[in-house]
This record gives structure tokens, C-alpha cells and sequence, in this order.
């Protein structure tokens, strides 16, 4: 599969929360399947997200993220 930019602005490619790098209108994104399978992990219970995305701070601006993490 081939992806093209539908706008005539550069854009900025971030894959898989790596740095990201520009794409200009006339280039060409060539996307393929991995011949290695994905595995996942499921965890039952979505409290351990919760308590990760607390103490990392993810979804929060950068000035805001915790500096320490206070045990109890």
C-alpha cells in the first residue's frame, strides 16, 4: 500500500511514538505487512493502566508530568 499527502502542506510521520520526520507532498509512504507476528499482552483488570498513566504522567503537558513518585 502506498500512502500520499492529501494536503499540500509538509506533514510530520511519527511511527510507533518514534521521532518524527517530514513528508512532503510529493512523496510516497510504501506500507507493508510485517512477516513477524504481534503478540499482546490483555491485562483483565484497566485499574493497572490507570495507576501507569498516574505516576507517568501520560496525557499530561510536559511541565505537569511528576518530577518524584511519593510511595505510600
Amino acid at each position: 500500500m502506498t500512502v500520499t499527502s492529501a494536503t499540500p502542506e509538509p506533514l510530520v510521520m511519527v511511527v510507533d511514538g518514534n521521532a518524527g520526520c517530514y513528508v512532503i507532498p510529493s512523496d510516497r509512504v510504501s506500507l507493508m505487512r510485517s512477516p513477524y507476528p504481534a503478540r499482546f499482552v490483555r491485562l483483565k483488570s484497566p485499574e493497572f493502566f490507570r495507576v501507569l498513566r498516574e505516576k507517568l504522567g501520560w496525557g499530561l503537558p510536559h511541565i505537569a508530568k511528576p518530577t518524584s513518585v511519593e510511595l505510600p
